[in-house]
């Protein structure tokens, strides 16, 4: 048979039930001003992107016709990779800035680029890489009007017979 609660026992575990349900209550109403001072936190790190969320925007800066902007968003990418030794992904930054500069015009500026790129792959040892690097950094020297460099430099300079001659018959 079940045993009965005396009432008196009853109205001490109601009111302790009411006040822990009371109590519980009055915290959650502090609840939104925890929530709003993680939102402001929140606010402050959307102020200063990282640098993968540079280089995105910069992305589609350059896909809408904005090279200018896009850029700048890499250059800022590009020192934020550079305080944290962040080197590969300095690389990749600096690969846009290059076709970056390609497209403005400004070949110069492009081949800067491609010169950090291509010492930071021969460095690591990526031969597929420093190739590619190679010929979009021949085809700047190309657009400078310095096509024997753009050979030159696709040839490994003066180390490679055929490209001599091709360089000889250039010359003619």
């Amino acid at each position: 048979m079940p045993s009965r609660i005396p009432k008196s026992r009853m109205r001490g575990l109601l009111v302790l039930v009411f006040l822990c349900s009371f109590t519980f209550c009055l915290w959650l109403g502090n609840v939104p001003l925890i929530t709003k001072s993680l939102q402001l936190g929140g606010v402050v790190s959307a102020q200063s992107p990282n640098g993968s969320q540079l280089v995105q925007q910069g992305l589609e800066l350059y896909q809408a016709g904005n090279i200018t902007a896009a850029i700048e968003h890499w250059q800022k990418a590009l020192e934020i990779y550079q305080q944290n030794h962040n080197s590969a992904s300095s690389m990749i930054v600096r690969e846009n800035l290059a076709r970056g500069y390609q497209q403005l015009g400004e070949p110069g500026q492009a081949i800067k680029q491609w010169d950090e790129v291509i010492a930071y792959y021969r460095q690591v040892g990526n031969l597929q890489q420093i190739g590619r690097t190679l010929t979009e950094q021949a085809q700047a020297y190309s657009k400078l009007g310095q096509p024997t460099k753009a050979i030159a430099l696709l040839c490994n300079s003066e180390k490679n017979d055929s490209c001599n001659n091709n360089r000889y018959r250039l010359n003619k």
